[in-house]
């Protein structure tokens, strides 16, 4: 196997890997979604907000890290097609 393969190879793992990612990623966003939702939910039975503060800020950084692991995959898929 030439180098170029090998690296065509260990790119294409890379991409897989990285769609794993934002697979898992897109779950986690959900999940997080919903439960900031039960959350908000809830608090319309108390005299505060059951939901933390940080609890947006952690759904904002899900959203940046997605769109990041976006531009990795589009990145390598640029690598992949000049090869």
């Amino acid at each position: 196997m030439s180098a170029i393969e090998e690296l065509r190879a260990a790119l294409l793992t890379v991409v897989d890997d990285v769609r794993g990612a934002s697979a898992g990623l897109l779950d986690v966003r959900q999940r997080t979604d919903r439960a900031l939702a039960l959350l908000g939910e809830l608090s319309s039975d108390h005299h505060e907000s059951l939901v933390p503060p940080e609890a947006q800020r952690a759904a904002e950084a899900l959203e940046q890290l997605s769109l990041l692991v976006v531009q990795v995959e589009t990145s390598v898929q640029s690598v992949l097609a000049r090869l």
